[in-house]
């Protein structure tokens, strides 16, 4: 049990309806926890969650170095926040995970024509399409190894720039852009950390939410890539996951993070890998760290012309 709870935390290993070094602490009804039979598991304490119909979630310990002695079981009457608990495998008895309103279509479902097309060549010949070539903060970036430091500290240049070129240099099959676009994602994903981190030692989330669009959109783009960029995304979103338990949201990358949630969908719909709970508990990390965007605009606080 010590080796799986492990395993279960470095690997974000997840399964049925919990996932293991996930608590939702308070919430508990009446006389908890309750004691379970010797072996007992996870799924042991699902079941009677699932025969309540007061329960909504549930919290499972097992005997393990430094945590409770027992097989104990917490039902909850409400979903609470989530936490990191080496010690707890969670869950809630059912999802109430809001699906996005219109789904998006993949990149390059819709083929351009006409004006827009010729728009979209206009940008991949003009300055867009060769920012590369000699903006410092593009062609010397530190993404790509360079010296060039974005103003403000935060390296969002690059990623926001991928995010517009991948699509139009693919759509217009234009093959300098193309080149440009292959050689600095190839090198990000080639140098991502044995911990997952993406870019730049600086480890501020904001920057890399444009550039894990990018990435998708390239997957999308080219499907012979698709493999590598989802095997780095996972590496990503379990790194990012963890930062996140020690660092929360703040600055850009809160009022922003609906951004990395486009992501975290997109992996749930195409490439969830059997670690479903993991992205559910992902995305509930960041929206509960989020700025509260229906608070900001309620009548009694925003702002009035008077």
């Amino acid at each position: 049990m010590k080796t799986l709870l492990f395993l279960s935390i470095l690997f974000g290993l997840s399964w049925a309806d919990f996932e293991w070094g996930i608590d939702r602490a308070y919430g508990d009804l009446p006389n908890q926890p309750i004691q379970l039979p010797q072996g007992s598991t996870p799924s042991s304490c699902e079941s009677l969650c699932k025969q309540r119909i007061d329960c909504v979630a549930f919290a499972f310990s097992a005997p393990s170095a430094g945590c409770s002695p027992g097989y104990l079981c917490w039902l909850k009457a409400k979903s609470m926040p989530i936490s990191f608990n080496r010690c707890l495998a969670s869950g809630v008895k059912e999802r109430t995970f809001k699906r996005l309103k219109y789904i998006p279509l993949p990149a390059g479902a819709i083929k351009p024509s006409g004006w827009l097309l010729n728009q979209l060549k206009l940008q991949a010949t003009g300055l867009a399409g060769y920012l590369a070539d000699f903006w410092p903060n593009v062609a010397n970036s530190t993404w790509i190894g360079g010296s060039s430091q974005d103003p403000g500290g935060l390296p969002e240049r690059v990623p926001y720039w991928l995010n517009g070129v991948v699509p139009t240099a693919y759509m217009t099959g234009d093959t300098h852009l193309t080149i440009q676009v292959e050689r600095y994602l190839s090198y990000i994903m080639q140098h991502q950390t044995k911990e997952g981190w993406l870019g730049p030692s600086n480890t501020d989330p904001w920057s890399r939410m444009p550039l894990l669009m990018a990435l998708i959109q390239y997957a999308e783009m080219k499907p012979s890539e698709a493999p590598g960029v989802v095997d780095v995304l996972w590496k990503f979103f379990k790194a990012q996951r963890t930062n996140l338990f020690n660092k929360p949201l703040e600055s850009w990358a809160q009022v922003r993070y609906q951004d990395l949630l486009l992501s975290i969908y997109w992996m749930l719909d195409n490439h969830p890998r059997d670690q479903k709970e993991f992205l559910f508990n992902f995305a509930q990390l960041v929206t509960q760290q989020g700025a509260d965007w229906k608070g900001f605009f309620r009548s009694d606080k925003f702002p009035k012309v008077i």
